[in-house]
């Protein structure tokens, strides 16, 4: 279906400083570190300080990892020293995470092969992203892509032991994106004015559930929810696209709260995007349609780090 191109004008994410909230945890004794649910405390935006979201918890700190990853060299090859290896499993969100990271002028591993895997190394960190376009177990895919998630999931641990000799630290999964655009173009009637059907809602945790449930052991899993998108029409780098093909909003906050539920339910972590675009406006948080816009995406993996950090003692 083409869509009518209109003229956006993105903004980048003005990070407001806000008042002090008091710690939750001032007059107790902290848990170790490596208990903490960074991506589900409670947090807030300030402008002054890094990293610039932060936690309510005053035992559970978010440390700048980014940052200091930030301020070593980018290399694209692996050798001896990494301390942190994080596996990501997602589609064009994740790509640009490691574009953010790595700081690429140019957007490589643009495709959707079921054996693109890419990795960034900064410092004594290394983070991958195996492609990923959905968790149906079956095509047509959108686009008419080939590879389904087993496949992927195989692929992505078999090239991270060919580039590593070892298994990843941490394993994450985001977004359902292409989900929602294969029920468009394919299955449009599993799609419903206001919200997905209790049938399509119960279908698809199925098959998430039984794509968590392949991952191997790791100091930490967890999965990444999925900003909201644009609700108008836009052009962006992809094309020209409706917001409706990418998946409505009531959609996308009813499959974040199924994710969020069987992450908690499969012992798994969960970095809440909601929580952390909530003060902004999407066109502040997103770089197009439905892309988290620089600042957010780090922010995100920021807490990824942390949680993978503290759990390995580092």
């Amino acid at each position: 279906m083409q869509a009518r191109a209109v003229s956006v004008v993105y903004l980048i994410p003005i990070l407001l400083s806000v008042s002090r909230v008091p710690a939750l945890s001032s007059s107790i004794d902290c848990p170790p570190r490596n208990q903490c649910d960074f991506g589900r405390l409670p947090g807030f935006w300030r402008e002054d300080e890094w990293p610039q979201w932060q936690v309510v918890d005053s035992c559970c700190r978010l440390e700048d990892l980014v940052g200091r990853s930030l301020r070593s060299p980018a290399n694209f090859s692996h050798d001896d020293g990494v301390k942190a290896s994080v596996l990501i499993f997602g589609d064009s969100v994740e790509r640009i995470t490691l574009h953010d990271l790595c700081k690429q002028g140019t957007y490589e591993n643009w495709g959707h092969e079921a054996n693109l895997f890419h990795s960034c190394r900064r410092g004594d960190l290394l983070v991958s992203r195996q492609s990923m376009i959905g968790v149906a177990p079956e095509g047509p895919y959108h686009m008419n892509y080939t590879g389904t998630p087993t496949e992927r999931i195989e692929n992505g641990f078999a090239s991270h032991r060919a580039l590593t000799g070892r298994e990843p630290d941490a394993v994450v999964f985001s977004s359902f994106l292409w989900d929602m655009q294969r029920w468009g173009r394919f299955f449009p009637d599993k799609l419903q004015e206001r919200g997905l059907s209790a049938e399509t809602i119960e279908e698809w945790a199925a098959n998430l559930e039984a794509v968590l449930e392949r991952s191997p052991a790791a100091a930490v899993h967890a999965y990444k929810t999925t900003v909201p998108p644009l609700l108008q029409d836009c052009q962006s780098a992809e094309g020209s696209f409706e917001a409706a093909a990418m998946g409505k909003r009531a959609h996308v906050l009813a499959l974040n709260a199924v994710s969020r539920h069987l992450a908690a339910v499969q012992g798994w972590q969960a970095v809440d995007m909601e929580a952390l675009v909530a003060p902004f406006s999407e066109r502040e948080y997103l770089r197009d349609l439905h892309h988290p816009a620089k600042p957010i995406s780090m922010t995100a993996l920021n807490l990824i780090l942390n949680l993978a950090y503290s759990r390995l003692g580092l």
